[in-house]
């Protein structure tokens, strides 16, 4: 254990950091300097922007900075730095590799887009410390010339440990840990990197196994800012909206977003998902002019890379981000970041706000702008948790079986046989294997025989037939999900990549998308190469694109939270009593305390009840059912679940539902009662010990087992994405579907979550209140779970058609457009269709013959004045001279109806026809209006 510093080495050092800007450490990085020297295991916990990287690489760099100084031997790779990023990769070595230099030290990256040279350069020649992911390490980990060179490790740094702890990247370093510790034949120092963390001594066990770790954190929290915004439309942001037929909530974000670029020099919105930002971006360029660029996973890295460059000089101001942004890379200044809607999560809000202020002594500041007022008491909740430095637990998944086979080949491939003993007592040392029984592992084993990727021979594993192939093909555990690359035809480059569901389902040639915030025409997609060919569109409108993906789940603690803030405002309210108190502990403004009293309130006055922390609100009409549960988005979709299987079981009721973090929406193919529905509330536990069966019968199951399959190789990687019930039987008892309803449980679920709704229902201390509708429409807070797919414009299957009727309606009503008269061919007037005069004609001739048109439309004005001058016109025009008399017949056979009809989107005369004809009244006359949007939405490619 090394105590004492050679100073005149150290001084030498020292200096040469100086020359970089280094001229003290701070206290973590003095810290983390001294325990790393003393040879300890370390996990440095700390805010972005506190010196993480220099912490661990600086003695380092001095330890081997003496020895050469000393003439003592430096070969071989000593030191690796892995991160979960590539882009992480070149920003570590762009800020350190010219440092390394000057203390005669070699640094080289090697990942994913390193070339076959320098690959054998490395190989040949080995860096001093070479910086690396988790997936290329195992290509390293089997090298044979690389391996020589990593027997000489003695440091190893993960970065970004946070972000890997929770998916199946993390459990693979930990198994790949264990084999280099092999390699090296020593305990080589293990040096973690992380972010704030829930559970810190989880984290250290997962790192080390079962050696001793050294946990750093501050001693001083990092201070934060954090607001929470609620915009509402002023009169202006309603004309505007009414204009470009989007929502005046919209706008007022929008808005909002627009003044807080314009107030600060450098910000990073963030977003949730990669159509959002894309929207966004397109939105606020549409609008407002905004010069915002976006920053997201798929797009190509040539687009990334410049947008962080262009942001690091100042030529651009914001940028639009998802979680790509979130990480360490240095981008420059940002001093103000924006959360557009809830971050569900406390870890992640803080990391993005994090990134403002990126410096020990500046304050992060950031705002959250909330969608609606669900996401507002959410927002309010997180932000107050984030202040408060109250982060959700760290967890990851235990004994995942894909990931370990994928590890055993590489033992295979490394040594040639190994003892099944060998193999085992390797893989219990990394911590989320530690508890692996051996009869689990030789069935692992067994099963892997069977599939010819190991073969057995007594007590040995060697390589199988198939073997070598998949443990080279199967390196990422990241579930691979067909893409097309999208290639700008005029500059020859790529600008990133689409789903093949999107393309499929979405893209045509002529058609527009949305990609890096602008708008592209489709020039061809070519299937074959699994590319599409774009050009820039002249018009700055189109369609994000959808990924697969999914939004981030709101944790239990959260959710319970909101159930409670809730349940404090009601009491106030019913008490008449003063809400200064409870608006300054979640630092709410006067403006959005109104608003959720008002909602609160509401809630109140028409039933009474508000679902909270300690009641659970049901209520029911003929086959609707909402469960207003306060329990996290993974425990609402396991009651969800198992009461949909209940129900079937029980009484022969199937039914859909879709979960949210504070309630399940439920359509039954029957009627629900208050007696079928407290029968199967009351048989939950049942539900709970048979929730393998119930697993196994859901598409979530059906998906992982295909990703779950294609890591073990049973499936190959390009195969149809849809599996047969046959091969589902096949699998069914082997470690692939055993590991499919692990991971289902582990990423969907929350077993406990409900084992905790059971456990205080019981025991009376969570009331549960049944309400029966009949004709009364779903409560406030029951209809929220509707409302956003209302505001899609899309008839979904679960929600009741009554409760989007009247958002639709609110829609057409407020769209614009034209009447122009077709009987002087001069006037026109242009109204929203609420504004339209019962007795409107002509005030020029007193014509009727009112022609219905957008007000964008120029050429059917120009045209119908030029058959009115009785000049000749083009067959089109003719066409065009139809249509219009076409809707001037209508509005004189069905007046406001007929405006209604055709204010939706890609309703034509002739569909606006067959609408209003089977339409008794304004309730179906929506529906139907519905239907023909969607239909619209889906076979527009085909049109002219």
């Amino acid at each position: 254990m090394r105590l004492v510093l050679n100073e005149k080495y150290f001084q030498e050092f020292k200096n040469i950091l100086s020359i970089y800007g280094y001229k003290e450490f701070t206290s973590l990085q003095d810290r983390a300097f001294k325990l790393i020297l003393k040879g300890y295991n370390v996990l440095i916990i700390a805010p972005t922007g506190y010196g993480k990287t220099e912490a661990a690489l600086f003695p380092i760099f001095f330890s081997l900075f003496e020895d050469i100084r000393r003439e003592k031997c430096v070969e071989g790779i000593k030191a690796l730095y892995i991160t979960p990023l590539r882009a992480l990769n070149r920003d570590i070595f762009r800020r350190m590799e010219k440092l390394a230099g000057d203390l005669n030290l070699k640094m080289k990256i090697r990942h994913g887009d390193t070339s076959q040279h320098e690959r054998r350069k490395i190989s040949l020649d080995p860096p001093h410390i070479l910086i690396t992911t988790p997936e290329t390490l195992q290509f390293l980990l089997v090298g044979k010339r690389i391996r020589k060179a990593l027997r000489n490790v003695k440091w190893v740094i993960i970065d970004e440990l946070h972000e890997m702890l929770e998916s199946k990247r993390g459990l693979q370093l930990a198994l790949s840990l264990e084999r280099l510790k092999k390699i090296t034949g020593k305990n080589y120092q293990r040096i973690a990197l992380s972010a704030t963390i829930g559970s810190p001594q989880k984290a250290a066990k997962f790192i080390s196994g079962s050696s001793k770790v050294e946990i750093l954190e501050l001693s001083e929290n990092k201070e934060y800012n954090i607001t929470v915004l609620y915009p509402k439309p002023s009169k202006e942001d309603e004309e505007l909206a009414s204009d470009i037929n989007i929502y005046p909530e919209v706008v007022a974000r929008l808005r909002t977003i627009r003044k807080l670029i314009d107030y600060h020099k450098g910000v990073l919105i963030f977003t949730n998902t990669r159509d959002t930002a894309e929207l966004l971006s397109n939105r606020l360029k549409l609008i407002y002019g905004v010069d915002i660029y976006v920053h997201h996973g798929s797009l190509s890295k040539e687009e990334r890379i410049e947008v962080e460059n262009r942001f690091k000089k100042g030529e651009i101001r914001a940028v639009i981000a998802t979680s790509s942004l979130e990480l360490g890379i240095d981008i420059g200044h940002v001093d103000f970041v924006v959360q557009y809607m809830s971050p569900r999560q406390v870890s992640r809000l803080i990391q993005r706000v994090g990134r403002s202020g990126h410096f020990m002594d500046k304050v992060s500041k950031g705002v959250i702008i909330a969608f609606d007022l669900d996401d507002l008491l959410e927002s309010l909740v997180i932000a107050r948790r984030a202040m408060n430095n109250d982060i959700e637990e760290t967890s990851f998944e235990e004994e995942a079986l894909d990931v370990l086979a994928h590890q055993i080949v590489g033992l295979v491939i490394e040594y040639g046989s190994i003892s099944i003993s060998e193999a085992y007592s390797i893989v219990r040392g990394a911590y989320p294997y530690r508890n692996l029984s051996v009869k689990r592992f030789k069935e692992l084993i067994t099963f892997m025989d069977k599939i010819k990727l190991v073969k057995v021979i007594g007590g040995n594993i060697r390589m199988g037939k198939r073997g070598l192939e998949y443990y080279f093909e199967n390196a990422s555990t990241i579930p691979d999900v067909p893409a097309y690359k999208v290639i700008d035809m005029v500059e020859r480059r790529s600008i990133g990549k689409l789903d093949a569901d999107f393309v499929a389902s979405s893209l045509f040639e002529g058609g527009t998308f949305i990609l890096g915030g602008k708008a592209w025409k489709v020039i061809q997609v070519n299937p074959e190469r699994n590319e599409v060919y774009v050009r820039n569109s002249k018009i700055d409108i189109g369609e994000p694109p959808i990924w697969a993906g999914e939004d981030l789940p709101v944790p239990f603690k959260v959710a319970r939270e909101v159930g409670s803030l809730r349940r404090r405002i009601a009491q106030l309210i019913i008490k008449n009593d003063d809400l200064e108190k409870l608006a300054k502990q979640y630092f709410i403004e006067t403006e959005k305390i109104d608003d959720l009293i008002n909602y609160i309130k509401d809630q109140i006055e028409r039933t009474g009840v508000v679902p909270s922390d300690n009641v659970v609100l049901i209520e029911f009409s003929d086959t609707h059912m909402v469960v207003n549960t306060c329990i996290g988005s993974k425990g609402n979709e396991t009651l969800g679940m198992i009461i949909s299987f209940l129900l079937n079981i029980m009484y022969g009721i199937s039914a859909m539902y879709r979960a949210d973090p504070y309630r399940i929406a439920i359509k039954a193919s029957s009627n629900l009662t208050k007696e079928i529905i407290s029968n199967v509330l009351s048989s939950l536990e049942e539900g709970l010990n048979r929730i393998g069966d119930i697993i196994r019968k859901t598409n979530i199951y059906k998906l992982k087992l295909i990703q779950v399959a294609r890591r073990f190789g049973v499936i190959e990687k390009g195969a149809e994405r849809k599996i047969s019930s046959s091969i589902i039987k096949a699998l069914y008892g082997t470690p692939v579907d055993i590991e499919a309803v692990k991971e289902t449980i582990f990423t969907k679920l929350d077993l406990e979550a409900v084992r905790w709704l059971i456990k205080n229902i019981s025991k009376g201390k969570i009331k549960v209140i049944y309400r029966n509708l009949a004709s009364e429409e779903f409560s406030p807070i029951s209809s929220s779970i509707y409302n956003r797919y209302a505001k899609l414009g899309v008839l979904q299957e679960i929600p009741p058609i009554s409760v989007i009727i009247n958002v639709i309606k609110k829609r057409l009503e407020n769209t614009k457009i034209r009447l122009l008269c077709l009987h002087c061919g001069v006037w026109y007037m242009d109204y929203k269709v609420k504004n339209v005069p019962s007795d409107v004609k002509c005030p020029r001739c007193g014509s009727r013959a009112l022609a219905i048109t957008t007000p964008l439309d120029e050429d059917s004005l120009k045209i119908v004045r030029k058959w009115k001058k009785g000049a000749k016109i083009t067959p089109e025009e003719k066409k065009k001279i139809k249509q219009l008399q076409q809707t001037a017949i209508l509005f004189m056979s069905y007046g406001r109806k007929a405006l209604i009809a055709i204010a939706g989107r890609g309703i034509g005369p002739s569909t606006a026809t067959k609408v209003l004809r089977s339409s008794i009244d304004e309730k179906e006359l929506i529906t139907n209006i519905l239907k023909a949007e969607n239909m619209y939405a889906k076979t527009r490619q085909y049109w002219d």
